[in-house]
């Protein structure tokens, strides 16, 4: 499990997880539209909403050694509207 400095730490879940056998994988999750002190941000805009969780994302697969360039084999995106991830 892969807890992030950069991400809150007010949530019960950490952003990533590592397995490395048989090959490396990295599983991602929870990136809700959180800042660092664990407040919903945007709320209301989903485009702003979106904008935060697509950071999240990136600084969580930052903390597993990884980036969105490197090979993704399958990404699932689920938008809850009315702030069910804050």
């Amino acid at each position: 499990m892969i807890r992030n400095d950069r991400l809150t730490q007010k949530v019960d879940y950490a952003y990533a997880a590592i397995a490395d056998a048989p090959v490396r994988s990295i599983w991602v999750a929870g990136a809700c539209p959180l800042d660092l002190d664990g407040e919903t941000v945007a709320v209301g805009d989903y485009a702003g909403q979106t904008h935060q969780m697509m950071c999240n994302l990136v600084t969580a697969l930052e903390g597993a050694g990884a980036s969105l360039i490197d090979q993704l084999v399958e990404v699932e995106a689920t938008a809850v509207i009315a702030g069910a991830c804050g």
